[in-house]
């Protein structure tokens, strides 16, 4: 199951920059708003339809025997900078099933300077994993990135990108807010544009309806 994520990228998504806000990285998407009808802890039908809503969409995306490639973009503080809120790491048997020893790859890494003294922060990090849809668990992976901004277990702040490389798509679900989903080609969101169209956000819906015509 080996697999260039370099040369896959460079090919299908060229001069894409794969990183938030996705959406508007990329010429041919559509950005879903998942948090209705407003923001906050206090009601959990909140969290139920942000979790049904994620939910819905990504499993349009991928059948039970595709391959996924999942990139994770996350920063890593130096000393003596610290950081307080870490959350969980997605490569674990929480999210992902099976032995992972081996199969997490480091992507790529850059350097991070304070603006102000030049100073070094830290290191931004991406790495990725290939492995079936079947051995992710996607519905407590949504729950935790929906966590994210909330003082709820669990939780991932690291950002979360779901590749098919067959169908040429890419996932994104930035918080609880909405998720961002990406393609090659406009065909692969034709059934996302019709099945969930109520859910599109209002804000871009004009460039989608646009586009998707």
């Amino acid at each position: 199951m080996s697999f260039d994520i370099k040369t896959y990228l460079a090919t299908y998504f060229k001069n894409i920059q794969i990183k938030c806000p996705l959406f508007y990285n990329a010429p041919v998407g559509i950005r879903f708003e998942l948090g209705v009808p407003y923001r906050g802890v206090d009601d959990p039908k909140y969290f139920m339809t942000v979790h049904l809503r994620a939910n819905l969409i990504v499993e349009a995306l991928f059948d039970e025997k595709d391959e996924v490639i999942i990139l994770v973009q996350t920063f890593k503080y130096v000393e003596p900078f610290v950081d307080f809120q870490v959350g969980d790491s997605v490569f674990s048997a929480s999210y992902i099933k099976g032995d992972l020893e081996g199969r997490v790859q480091l992507y790529d890494e850059s350097p991070q300077y304070d603006e102000d003294d030049g100073t070094l922060v830290g290191y931004s990090q991406t790495f990725c994993i290939q492995c079936l849809w079947s051995e992710v668990n996607n519905s407590h992976l949504i729950r935790a990135i929906g966590n994210q901004d909330f003082a709820i277990q669990p939780f991932i702040r690291d950002d979360i990108f779901l590749l098919n490389p067959k169908r040429h798509t890419i996932w994104h679900m930035y918080d609880d807010r909405g998720l961002d989903v990406i393609a090659n080609n406009k065909s692969e969101l034709k059934s996302l544009y019709t099945t969930f169209n109520d859910w599109i956000l209002d804000y871009d819906r004009e460039r989608i309806d646009y586009l998707m015509m």
